[in-house]
């Protein structure tokens, strides 16, 4: 709901802003406001604007690199990128039919398999990047921008590799469209048709080409000391003492006992410590994610009630939200008793750790919550565990040098879905909120555009209508037929408004390219459509 606000807010001051621009001009035109260079237009929920301000330098620098060794070497590198959208272009269709054969193989298991095949969980359909259902609602700010900062590159391949042939920029220019922003250069296609095939093809796939580019330039970065490096100036590793926490989803129940900048020391009675970052990710990670409960060695020592209630250790269990079902550590599954979790679990040094019955005194026993026990199978049948375990953050909050226990009643998953964290924390004492959360949030901007820069590498070369893969798949036909045919698009629609006739052959070798310039795009759209229905149907049939 806040989003929404502030989204209305943001177009709210955006026709604000149009209006007094527009009075101030005194312009006949209520949607579009021209400044000297500058074009901005404005419908509804869509704003527009762009520039030709950068034609000149463009222009600039086309002059300065004809008929110099290095253009040459820069046509060679982006004709390798041709190659290189060729390969991409095979792949995405690949993709496109793998996706489509996964989804229909998944929903004929739901429809009338009766038990899942052994083979099933290796076609399963990609998970997709949805916000608010496969990614949490409050990552769509950095996916846009890394979506935005690859179209930007994306847009400068075109740019550059136009400059290479002396192809004039018309202008340049970013749209934002209900919450969506996009980069966008414009050519005139007129002039852009009579570059030979083998030029067009370098242009039209030079903004996949970029996108390829930068994805392999943030692995090998990622795979470097160097991003470490730089964040060891601001930043002090805590690995050896656990982790820091660096954000927390608004609406989880944690968010209000765990301030930005705590140290979370341990998980149940597993230390965080670790001696370097990675192998503290791989412990939080590994101990949050596992699907069962943890089994606890050590127990509390604590006295059972005379006559204990058992209402939470039923098959329905009641008042789960307040009291735990707790069990012998030495013979899980024969007694039970709901106790508050919180005076025995709630603080380290609550209660007596044990093991057995004999390092309690006379009127305790050794007891754990049964969630967390490993029962005989048959007991444990007869009376299930509670419906989600208990896990124990203990934690030292920023400032406080008293560990606190945090009691959470739910899957671990669940806690690592919704609570952040890294083993950097600011060398300033006095550090705001942002600094903490500042490498996590990078970190996760340079995840969704390394996703971004090869989604968009692979989609923009499909050969759909609209997308650079049609006019892509049109430049390597006219190149592909150049050599048996004798006119080009332009020469051939010429001859047809004179009325020159041509030889029989040449007649069907016009008629093959132009079927699959017109045929290979209808088919991949409906491929397209096809897969989306049957992803659609795969993931909301029942």
């Amino acid at each position: 709901m806040d989003g929404l606000v502030i989204l209305a807010l943001i177009w709210v001051g955006i026709h604000g802003v149009n209006h007094v621009l527009k009075r101030s001009a005194r312009s006949l035109l209520p949607l579009a406001s021209v400044r000297s260079d500058w074009t901005v237009v404005l419908k509804g929920l869509h704003l527009r604007v762009q520039t030709t301000r950068w034609n000149g330098p463009h222009d600039v620098l086309a002059a300065s690199l004809q008929h110099t060794r290095l253009v040459r070497v820069l046509r060679s590198v982006y004709d390798l990128g041709s190659v290189v959208g060729v390969l991409g272009m095979l792949a995405a269709l690949a993709f496109l039919l793998v996706t489509g054969a996964a989804s229909a193989v998944s929903l004929f298991h739901k429809l009338w398999a009766a038990s899942e095949p052994l083979a099933k969980r290796s076609l399963d359909p990609p998970r997709p990047i949805i916000p608010g259902i496969t990614v949490p609602l409050a990552h769509l700010p950095l996916i846009l921008l890394a979506v935005f900062l690859a179209q930007i590159v994306h847009e400068l391949g075109h740019a550059l590799a136009a400059a290479l042939d002396g192809l004039p920029l018309l202008s340049a220019g970013l749209s934002f469209t209900l919450f969506v922003p996009s980069a966008f250069v414009t050519f005139p296609t007129a002039t852009l048709d009579t570059l030979p095939p083998r030029a067009r093809a370098r242009i039209i796939s030079a903004g996949a080409f970029h996108n390829i580019l930068l994805w392999l330039f943030l692995l090998l970065l990622a795979s470097t000391r160097l991003p470490s490096l730089l964040w060891s100036l601001a930043y002090k590793d805590v690995a050896h003492a656990g982790r820091v926490v660096v954000a927390v989803d608004d609406d989880s129940p944690l968010y209000a006992y765990l301030p930005l900048g705590s140290l979370i020391t341990t998980l149940d009675d597993t230390p965080l410590a670790s001696p370097n970052a990675s192998s503290s990710a791989a412990l939080w990670s590994s101990y949050l994610q596992d699907p069962r409960p943890h089994e606890l060695s050590l127990g509390w020592c604590a006295s059972l009630p005379t006559s204990p209630t058992t209402a939470c250790c039923a098959p329905s269990p009641q008042n789960t939200q307040i009291l735990t079902c707790f069990t012998p550590l030495s013979a899980p599954g024969t007694t039970h008793a709901c106790l508050d979790p919180l005076p025995l679990l709630g603080h380290p040094t609550a209660a007596k750790r044990c093991t057995t019955d004999v390092q309690c005194a006379i009127d305790e026993q050794c007891i754990a919550p049964l969630a967390n026990t490993n029962p005989d199978t048959a007991a444990y049948d007869e009376i299930p565990a509670q419906p989600a375990p208990l896990i124990r953050l203990t934690v030292l909050r920023p400032g406080s040098p008293v560990p606190e226990v945090i009691v959470w009643r739910g899957s671990g998953i669940e806690v690592f879905d919704e609570v952040h964290t890294s083993t950097l924390t600011p060398r300033l004492p006095l550090a705001l909120p942002l600094l903490f959360s500042l490498p996590h949030t990078l970190a996760l901007l340079a995840s969704y555009l390394l996703t971004a820069s090869l989604s968009l590498f692979f989609f923009n070369l499909l050969p759909l209508p609209y997308l650079d893969g049609a006019a892509f798949l049109r430049a390597l036909l006219a190149a592909l037929f150049a050599s048996s045919l004798s006119r080009t698009y332009e020469e051939e629609e010429y001859a047809l408004e004179a009325g020159v006739r041509w030889d029989a052959r040449e007649a069907r070798r016009y008629r093959w390219r132009d079927t699959l310039v017109w045929l290979v795009p209808e088919m991949t759209l409906g491929a397209v459509g096809v897969c989306v229905l049957l992803g659609v149907l795969d993931v909301y049939w029942r």
